[in-house]
């Protein structure tokens, strides 16, 4: 059995979640990949919370909205919550990543 819920946009009732069959279940490929153009500090439990330069992939999108999971981001249902699509730069290959963007990259100027 895996624990889901209903997904719709940030303020919509998303209360609907249960129990189904693994076997009633596939895994999804994220629409894309990209990282945080912007540090986001979320005060819903809805929205994520994200750094600078964080990388993470893209699920769903909900108009300006879009599910997605960061990397290394909890493993339960309930831990895929909401960005707004302006705040992600995408990339589909790590190569095309632009240096500067990612966090964990010193910068001296």
């Amino acid at each position: 059995w895996a624990a889901v819920r209903k997904i719709g946009k940030p303020g919509t009732d998303t209360s609907s979640a249960g129990l189904v069959p693994k076997s009633y279940l596939k895994a999804e490929s994220p629409i894309f990949r990209g990282y945080a153009l912007y540090t986001y500090e979320s005060d819903s439990p809805e929205c994520v919370e994200v750094y600078l330069g964080q990388k993470l992939s893209v699920y769903a999108t909900l108009g300006e909205w879009v599910v997605v999971k960061l990397d290394g981001y909890g493993e339960s249902a309930g831990d895929i919550p909401y960005l707004l699509k302006s705040y992600i730069k995408r990339f589909d290959d790590a190569s095309n990543v632009d240096p500067w963007m990612i966090s964990s990259i010193l910068r001296l100027i």
